[in-house]
């Protein structure tokens, strides 16, 4: 699977966060497969570049043209100069198609109280629940390693492989917003959390009030680090009440990984579709 770097507006970890609780890490598989491409000849190969690296693997096959049957069934015709771009994505989804299998721990859903809102064609995984009058909503993304992370102080002392066993065992950071709403036309409550390994790490608290005049700038309060550590600790057992716990965390990282596979193999399909189409 194809794994993209997801950035979100969301602030990135900071090592000095309050952390709900914590997990050690297990290894995320991002994996690029050669099997995948088919190879072509040499002639179609300057559509990709140059002949070197990744584009190497599409020397020596036949240039037969393909058209998927989803996409042959709609009447779409292609030139002949897409050919080879055509043939790469139908092994690329044939290869996706082949391997998948919907995750065995998936099938029983999210925690308890808590149902998903699927929506196709987006990164995010959204999340509902009640929680004693209150709606409350969780949208979650894949954040950016490198925000999340930052470079200050990593790897210091440690090899070059030293540092690339310790990247391939870090779990990718969640950007999550919650947002609590208690009654129509009142302020939402909003929050901002980094989920690192099943550690939930608030970033941000904020009220979001329709009535700040237009013109004017809303206060959205202080940074969340330097709030008294006892009110940072009660705003942690507020989001644990409602059932922000690790497991949670675990469901979201392990349903916004198979949701982003899902969502490769239908951009592969919308791919080809829009390739053929006159």
């Amino acid at each position: 699977m194809y794994r993209g770097v997801v950035t979100r507006s969301l602030s990135a970890v900071t090592r000095s966060s309050r952390r709900i609780s914590s997990a050690a890490p297990s290894r995320r598989l991002h994996h690029f497969s050669s099997q995948r491409l088919p190879s072509c000849t040499p002639e179609i190969a300057p559509v990709f570049g140059s002949t070197s690296g990744k584009a190497s693997l599409l020397a020596g096959c036949n240039r037969s043209r393909w058209i998927h049957p989803s996409f042959a069934a709609r009447g779409f015709a292609t030139s002949s100069s897409d050919a080879g771009l055509l043939k790469v994505l139908k092994a690329e989804l044939e290869h996706e198609e082949q391997d998948y299998e919907p995750p065995e721990d998936l099938k029983e859903g999210p925690p308890a109280e808590w149902t998903v809102e699927e929506q196709g064609g987006t990164i995010d995984a959204v999340l509902r629940r009640a929680y004693q009058g209150e709606a409350i909503s969780v949208v979650a993304a894949f954040a950016d390693d490198e925000d999340a992370y930052g470079n200050e102080g990593e790897g210091e002392g440690e090899s070059e492989e030293e540092e690339e066993e310790a990247e391939a065992e870090r779990l990718t950071p969640l950007s999550v917003r919650v947002t609590v709403t208690k009654k129509a036309e009142q302020p939402e409550l909003e929050i901002d959390c980094v989920v690192d390994g099943n550690s939930w790490i608030i970033q941000d608290v904020r009220l979001e009030d329709a009535e700040v005049p237009e013109d004017g700038i809303p206060y959205g309060g202080p940074q969340f680090s330097t709030l008294d550590p006892v009110l940072q600790e009660q705003f942690d057992s507020f989001l644990r009440r409602r059932g922000f716990s690790p497991a949670l965390a675990d469901y979201l990282r392990r349903y916004l990984e198979d949701k982003e596979q899902r969502e490769y193999v239908r951009w592969l399909k919308r791919l080809g579709a829009f390739v053929v189409q006159k």
